[in-house]
């Protein structure tokens, strides 16, 4: 049988060192060092947003003392806003601001800008998200470092309220901003109690700082901790003749000293014990209790010698005052050490008793009645008066004698005026380790978008009529991270696990349940195994049986669909203008361009012309006689058919070429800031009108109005009224108005 404590003492296995807490960490994005080139990306407009994911590689949570930036292209001062998010999740999107504030910056080419963060309470336990929101366009503005890579996961701009990576927009260098923890931590110190030592004994935490302990009592280890870091109490010597076993000795400090440790020391190898809750010997004085009536209850709380499961073999008890036969209940609790009340019920069985001077016994081998740590042994009286449960007569110990009277209520005997133990007492012996049940398949769900296996297990050996501890269902649970990238898991790692569902007990052979993964499995990213193991509940909280961790992965079976609708065409000086329906897939991430001179160019899924998540794009270096296919791509990395080369030849006007049909082109670019170029095509001569509205229909103005040759023709909007006045960031819509034609272009103006 395992409890809690058993999955603390299989983390203890691998807990590793505490950090340094003396040491500051610069949190770095970026190759860049003074007086090398870097390139300062003026493309920015107000309201975008350069960022960098920072990871910290120190455990524990760090004040951040600084954020440090190249701000440069120009030498002006500007106003910027800083923004730090928590991005532990590693995802697209960060997640809760941490932090925000407006700063003037100077612009510089060749030195850092520092913002001073030591005194705004900002900590670090984990990844962050740092970024520059402008208020300005231009310059001076962010720089890039020029060591030829760009790290993907970490370098992030945000436009038009969504967040890219950077080289999704052709970047190729690291934004240069940094971040710095502060030198100094609050520590936290580790100790807890030892009890029934009788030599001298020798701990460790962290597989260091030894602690000699000579007697039963509180200690301390030397070397305190910072927060967010992991503690590890183990033995390292113990006193010949003796097992020393500690409980709560493994987790994570949390803002608070570790004082719970427990260190239990016995004789032997570990059974069988007797617990007695009482000091009386065969002869000696003892007091029987006449009070007692039908219904009430006499109890004592035990505790087993460790932490490991323990088989009762009998309870013994002094039950006299009279010498007739009464049936009394015998009941066996969970106790969780800290309430009047019991935990959950264990075992219940009626006895038939004989009054007498001497301990009275009664054989539980048979029951397969397994404890740990604290538990309660009572007699419920099926009678009034004697023969009744006796008192030893060298006082009371408190906390651990428990009287359940007929009010439904239980009280400590002591606060009922009791001034002994009850003579209740238990023999334990070590329980022979359960039968194990472990996880026999993790198997990727077929046919989804990933995120999803099949777990198998077969039954728990306690799932079955007539088990002393029926399991009543089975947990899932799964680690938190999903960096693991290798099926070798077999022990518990560190870090915490998620809880994710329950599967109740039927008392079948076998057990599958689908569950979600941590992370998906992709083309680009490799394999990422999820961690799992099942849990078997009984009634008892603290009474259940762990599987052996064991790990799988899910894969995205699913392409996505092929994009419809393709269109293409030459926009005069402009290149060739493409256009395309949006994808219909959930996890799409977007499209790949490519371009040939043959209906079957090949395909070289690296080389794509151009990747967007659009559905228009300008090709400026396109012309007559191209080939355009598209696919797309989603988040697992997997890549859709590609179009066909049918119709997707590009078309147009070429000198005296006319177009095969009048049509308005996308406008580019798009969004645009402050002028777009709309383009359109006219199959023969006549009047052609371009006209502005606002997304609610109003008119905005008229940019063209003549007659035109048949060809293609493009007209400039400079984002104004027809006053001339300039318009504030929104969408618009070109109209087109020629020979008999009527179209509409959407337009994005952001200021």
């Amino acid at each position: 049988m395992k409890t809690k404590a058993t999955l603390i003492a299989l983390v203890l296995l691998i807990a590793t060192l505490a950090p340094t807490l003396t040491q500051a960490e610069e949190l770095l994005n970026d190759g860049w060092a003074n007086g090398r080139t870097a390139s300062f990306q003026a493309g920015f407009v107000t309201g975008e947003i350069g960022a960098v994911r920072l990871v910290p590689t120190i455990a524990g949570t760090w004040p951040l003392q600084n954020v440090q930036l190249l701000f440069g292209g120009a030498t002006t001062s500007q106003s910027v806003v800083l923004h730090i998010w928590d991005d532990s999740a590693l995802a697209n999107n960060p997640g809760v601001e941490l932090y925000t504030a407006t700063y003037q910056l100077q612009g510089a080419d060749d030195a850092m800008n520092e913002i001073d963060l030591s005194l705004e309470g900002v900590v670090v336990s984990g990844p962050i998200r740092v970024g520059i929101e402008f208020t300005h366009s231009g310059t001076p503005s962010i720089a890039r470092d020029d060591d030829g890579s760009i790290d993907a996961p970490r370098n992030y701009i945000m436009t038009g309220g969504a967040w890219y990576q950077s080289n999704l927009f052709g970047l190729t260098g690291d934004w240069i901003i940094r971040a710095n923890t502060n030198t100094t931590a609050t520590t936290y110190t580790v100790g807890g109690t030892v009890s029934g030592l009788t030599g001298s004994l020798t701990l460790q935490n962290n597989a260091g700082d030894d602690l000699v302990i000579n007697a039963d009592g509180p200690f301390t280890f030397a070397t305190s901790l910072g927060d967010g870091a992991t503690y590890n109490v183990t033995v390292l010597n113990e006193p010949v003749g003796q097992t020393c076993t500690v409980t709560a000795g493994a987790g994570t400090i949390a803002s608070a000293n570790i004082t719970n440790v427990a260190v239990a020391c016995s004789d032997g190898t570990g059974g069988p014990v007797t617990l007695a809750n009482d000091g009386f010997v065969d002869g000696g004085v003892a007091g029987f209790q006449g009070g007692f009536v039908t219904g009430e209850i006499a109890a004592a709380r035990l505790t087993t010698p460790s932490a490991d499961a323990w088989a009762v073999d009998h309870v013994e008890f002094l039950f006299g005052g009279a010498t007739t036969q009464q049936t009394v209940t015998l009941k066996i609790w969970d106790d969780n050490g800290g309430t009047n009340a019991p935990g959950a019920e264990l075992y219940s069985g009626d006895f038939l008793v004989t009054g007498g001077d001497l301990l009275q016994q009664i054989d539980l081998s048979a029951a397969g009645l397994n404890v740990t740590g604290d538990f309660r042994v009572g007699l419920q009286f099926q009678h009034t008066g004697f023969p009744s449960v006796a008192r030893d007569d060298d006082g009371i110990v408190a906390d651990r004698n428990f009287i359940f009277t007929s009010t439904s209520a239980w009280f400590e005997s002591g606060f009922l005026g009791l001034t002994g133990d009850w003579i209740i007492r238990a023999q334990v012996s070590q329980a022979a380790p359960a039968e194990p049940f472990a996880i026999t398949a993790i198997d990727d769900f077929p046919n989804d978008q990933g995120r999803q296996v099949r777990l198998t297990w077969p039954n728990s050996p306690f799932d079955a009529s007539g088990s002393a501890t029926p399991v009543t269902g089975y947990a899932i649970f799964r680690r938190i991270d999903p960096g693991l990238k290798s099926n070798s898991l077999k022990a518990y790692p560190e870090g915490d696990w998620d809880f994710l569902r329950t599967v109740p007990a039927f008392q079948e052979v076998t057990y599958s349940t689908i569950v979600a993964t941590a992370a998906d499995s992709t083309i680009a990213d490799g394999m990422h195994y999820s961690a799992f193991f099942v849990r078997a509940m009984t009634a008892s909280p603290g009474v259940f049986f762990d599987s052996a961790p064991d790990s799988g992965y899910s894969v995205d079976n699913l392409v996505p669909a092929t994009p419809q609708g393709l269109f293409v065409a030459y926009s005069g000086v402009s290149g060739n203008s493409l256009s395309w329906q949006e994808s219909p897939d959930s996890d799409f991430m977007h499209f790949k361009i490519y371009r040939g001179t043959t209906p079957d160019f090949a395909i070289d899924p690296g080389a794509a012309s151009h990747l967007t998540t659009g559905t228009d794009w300008i090709d400026t270096s396109g012309g007559f006689g191209d080939y355009y296919r598209i696919s797309a791509v989603d988040f697992s990395g997997n890549e859709s058919p590609v179009t066909d080369t049918l119709d997707t030849q590009v078309s147009g006007v070429d000198d005296d070429l006319l177009p095969r049909a009048t049509a308005l082109h996308p406008v580019y670019p798009n969004p645009f800031n402050p002028r777009t170029t709309i383009s359109f095509a006219m199959v023969k001569a006549g009047h052609a009108k371009v006209s502005i509205f606002d997304v609610s229909g109003r008119f905005v103005q008229t940019i063209l109005e003549q007659d035109l040759a048949g060809g293609t023709h493009e007209v400039v909007w400079q984002g104004t009224d027809s006053d001339g006045r300039a318009l504030a960031s929104g969408v618009f819509f070109a109209r087109l108005e020629a020979d008999g034609f009527v179209g509409t272009q959407r337009m994005v103006l952001v200021r």
